[in-house]
């Protein structure tokens, strides 16, 4: 009796030290996307760790910088161009450091965050000596400035009718704004025997108060036939947001 108690209390306390031996696991950390807003807009991870970032259906991407990155560029990670179609987006980060994360439709607008990863822990116990007191090594954010929130609730507007240029080649487009902005842009398309319109591009232009001539981006040398609708929306530096505007027209074979 006395043996079998004996070997049920070493087992035991081998199990305890197998434990002791790993660390814990982290949990990651997650990003959800708003309107114009990251939230939360900064992270603390420690290398090797993962971000997750969500979205719930706004036009939004992820794009993320190394440390010492300037410009647009995402070096790092993205999850490709502005779109409303991805839910979910994780990059696991192996390199610490302080990294620039943003939004590139609404980076202008202060849809930007950064994350901050620590140095991954080489000793297999997290217990400080008892005579020692743990170090913070977390590194301070460099834009965690708090701005006031902008008292501009004027949207701006569509002076006149938005026109299109005739053309096989490209999509030209002539308008007027009241304000300076961002011109959102979506185009869709039903094929000429097809029942139903569907999305083909999306387009961010930077317009001018007054009147702009801009022409959207395409990759194909003409345009195909069939009915065009094409979406225009206008949205300022504050976020607010003009009337849409929708421009119809057919392309024939």
């Amino acid at each position: 009796m006395r043996l079998r108690v004996a070997a049920a209390l070493v087992a035991g306390f081998a199990v305890a030290i197998a434990v002791a031996g790993f660390p814990a696991v982290a949990s990651d950390a997650t990003i959800a996307a708003g309107t114009q807003s990251w939230s939360p807009n900064h992270a603390t991870i420690t290398a090797g760790e993962s971000i997750k970032w969500t979205n719930a259906g706004g036009f939004h991407n992820v794009c993320v910088q190394k440390p010492g990155t300037t410009g647009d560029s995402c070096d790092e990670f993205t999850n490709g161009t502005p779109s409303d179609a991805w839910t979910e987006a994780t990059h696991q980060f192996t390199t610490a450091g302080t990294y620039e994360f943003f939004c590139a439709a609404h980076k202008s607008l202060g849809m930007t965050g950064t994350i901050t990863v620590n140095p991954a822990s080489t000793g297999t116990s997290t217990t400080p000596p008892t005579d020692v007191m743990p170090t913070d090594t977390a590194t301070v954010p460099t834009n965690t400035e708090t701005f006031p929130a902008s008292t501009d609730s004027t949207a701006p507007e569509f002076v006149g009718k938005p026109k299109r240029r005739a053309s096989r080649r490209s999509l030209i487009f002539e308008l007027r704004s009241s304000d300076d902005a961002t011109l959102n842009v979506t185009v869709f398309r039903r094929p000429p025997r097809g029942r139903s319109f569907s999305r083909i591009s999306e387009a961010l232009l930077k317009v001018k108060e007054g009147k702009n001539v801009v022409t959207l981006p395409r990759k194909s040398r003409s345009l195909r036939s069939g009915a065009y609708r094409v979406k225009l929306q206008l949205v300022d530096a504050a976020g607010n947001k003009s009337s849409a505007v929708t421009i119809s027209f057919k392309v024939a074979s």
